[in-house]
């Protein structure tokens, strides 16, 4: 866990833009972490959601309706599409 939670830091460190890497830690989280990790991830993609890209990021985030949609909201809707079910 520990391992994966290093590399998801690493790939948001090297491209904090990447809206689809975010959503993925979040997923990682929402799936094997707990509640705090969740937070911990929502808040530090708050300080870098300006301008976030990524090929589902943008899908979601573009969409019709999405205007006002807070951070967390968002990664909620992009990790739900990417997690494997």
């Amino acid at each position: 866990m520990e391992k994966a939670r290093k590399w998801f830091f690493r790939a948001v460190s090297l491209e904090e833009g990447n809206g689809d890497s975010w959503a993925r830690w979040f997923a990682f989280e929402r799936e094997f972490g707990s509640e705090e990790g969740v937070k911990g991830v929502a808040e530090k993609c708050k300080g870098v959601a300006e301008g976030m890209k990524g090929l589902v990021w943008n899908g979601i985030a573009k969409g019709v309706g999405m205007r006002g949609k807070g951070v967390e909201e968002l990664l909620m809707l992009v990790s739900d599409k990417m997690m494997i079910k």
